[in-house]
């Protein structure tokens, strides 16, 4: 496998602890290594920054992508999304947990669906040419997600469940 891609976790939720949210970080890198490194041929890592960390301090980060942990979603409807900022092309994602509650899904699910399809696909242009959902006589275009089939099913690692 070639060079890990590392990815910067930012707890900015008012609701989750450091501590949760390190065991959460703790159950996604045992999933990277151990079920979907493997299965993808990628070999990536979680880091949780300290909940200090300033904006300011985020221009000088020196993971290949940022995680953010918040509250209020800045999607409508979004529970989590990954993207890229375009002017660095540097991949980022959003979880927002007040939306997994109101699902009653366990936030660390949406993080980890995040996490690792943001692993896979860093720069969110991977796309598919298929047949469309309802209209089999026509192809479309589609996004690629690894985990978005599947995403109504968890399991878990020790007691966190993911994605």
């Amino acid at each position: 496998m070639a060079k890990s891609f590392s990815v910067l976790v930012l707890n900015q939720c008012v609701d989750i602890a450091q501590r949760e949210a390190q065991a959460v970080v703790s159950a996604i890198n045992v999933q990277l290594r151990e079920h979907f490194g493997p299965s993808w041929y990628i070999s990536a890592q979680c880091k949780l920054a300290p909940k200090s960390l300033s904006h300011i301090a985020m221009a000088k980060v020196t993971q290949d992508a940022v995680m953010i942990i918040t509250d209020k979603p800045t999607i409508k409807d979004a529970v989590g999304y990954h993207d890229k900022v375009e002017s660095s092309g540097m991949p980022f994602g959003y979880v927002f947990q007040d939306v997994s509650a109101e699902l009653e899904e366990p936030w660390s699910v949406t993080f980890s669906h995040e996490i690792l399809e943001l692993v896979l696909n860093r720069h969110a242009n991977y796309y598919a040419i298929g047949p469309h959902p309802k209209d089999r006589k026509r192809n479309v275009v589609h996004w690629l997600e690894a985990c978005d089939a599947c995403q109504d099913y968890s399991y878990k690692i020790g007691k966190i469940a993911v994605s």
